[in-house]
């Protein structure tokens, strides 16, 4: 009698189980594909802001590396002029005197003569920027110049022009 009960039992289990298989309708189906869609979106936004702040980056190291370079320029424009070495008379293309010269013009810049920066302190790899960094001295006074140096970094999109006025004489105001 007991095996009879339990054929029974099993027979009522198999006709729900073969019942459940043929409610089913495939929503998981539906419901995998939406996640996994939403999955792909989220892996594409965050490669696109990964690529994004790669720009970003380069860009800042091709600005900062023509900072250095516009500052080693600076820095060599005002050696030579605490060195003794500059008059106020236009005799080269690197000192000016009466005239004011138009340095934010690329074209200006092409008919100054580069400094060779990297050969005289060592301080920045020359293989780096696109060219030398080049320097102008502007005379104001005997005592009085202005220097700019002008640079570009690892492309010709990174330009950096500096000034700074260097005085010679006394540091009395009055």
């Amino acid at each position: 009698m007991e095996s009879s009960i339990a054929i029974k039992i099993m027979k009522t289990q198999r006709k729900h189980i073969s019942v459940s298989h043929k409610n089913q309708s495939g929503v998981i189906l539906v419901v995998s594909l939406i996640i996994l869609l939403l999955l792909t979106l989220i892996s594409l936004t965050g490669m696109q802001t990964t690529s994004l702040e790669e720009k970003m980056a380069g860009n800042m190291r091709d600005k900062n590396l023509a900072f250095q370079a516009a500052e080693a320029a600076l820095k060599a424009g005002e050696d030579k002029v605490s060195g003794g070495d500059v008059t106020c008379s236009p005799e080269t293309t690197r000192f000016f005197k009466a005239t004011k010269p138009d340095i934010e013009n690329g074209n200006f810049w092409s008919t100054v003569p580069s400094v060779d920066v990297f050969n005289l302190n060592n301080q920045l790899d020359n293989d780096r920027v696109v060219i030398q960094p080049k320097y102008i001295i502007e005379c104001f006074s005997e005592d009085l110049y202005r220097i700019t140096a002008y640079a570009q970094g690892a492309t010709a999109d990174a330009v950096v022009i500096l000034q700074s006025v260097y005085n010679l004489g006394s540091t009395d105001t009055n």
